[in-house]
This record gives C-alpha cells, sequence and structure tokens, in this order.
C-alpha cells in the first residue's frame, strides 16, 4: 500500500471527527510543524496572487483582507502579512491557532 492510499484510508477514517474542535486540538497537540493540506503555500502563492489581484482590482493590496476559515497553524497568514495584505485567521481548533507562525496575543 503506497502513501496515498494510506493517506486516503486515514482519511476516511477521520472524515467524521473532523467536524470536532476536539479532533483538531489532538491533531495540533501530536504534530509541531505547520499543515498544509495539498500544497505548500509558496507553491500556491503564484495562484492566489492573481485571484487576489483580480480581487483588489489589478493592485494586490487594495483588496481589504483575507478570511482564512479552517487556518489550523497554516502558514498562508504569514505569506499575506509579508505582502502587505490583512488576513483574519479562524478555526475551531484553539491549539492550531495557538501554533499560527502568525499569531498576534
Amino acid at each position: 500500500e503506497g502513501e496515498a492510499d494510506a493517506m486516503q484510508d486515514m482519511l476516511q477514517s477521520w472524515s467524521k471527527e473532523f467536524a470536532t474542535s476536539s479532533f483538531w486540538d489532538r491533531f495540533f497537540t501530536a504534530r509541531s510543524d505547520v499543515f498544509e493540506w495539498y500544497v505548500e503555500v509558496k507553491d500556491l502563492w503564484p495562484h492566489i496572487e492573481d485571484e487576489l489581484t483580480r480581487a483588489g482590482g489589478g493592485v494586490v493590496t487594495s483588496l481589504g483582507g483575507v478570511l482564512h476559515l479552517g487556518c489550523g497553524n497554516s502558514s498562508l497568514g504569514a505569506a499575506l502579512s509579508a505582502r502587505g495584505i490583512a488576513s483574519l485567521n479562524v478555526d475551531f481548533s484553539e491549539l492550531g491557532l495557538l501554533a499560527c507562525p502568525d499569531r498576534i496575543d
């Protein structure tokens, strides 16, 4: 069984638990690294920048901000902030939010 198959099996077994904050609290307690779902922010950034430019009328930083729902401890908020774009990171796992690289106390 390959790594992709193992990940698929894990996701199927966890799917009902994804809707609980206790699952995500355990998830973020068990890992110390930043978790990105499918792709690293650096690889996704060109696509994000295209969409933000389109939404901002041609100027990325003219956009009022980005609402990042279910952010966990993603580094996307830090990447946005580094480029002058405000982001509001929201997650129902307090532990995920506490581990965000760009968290403001």
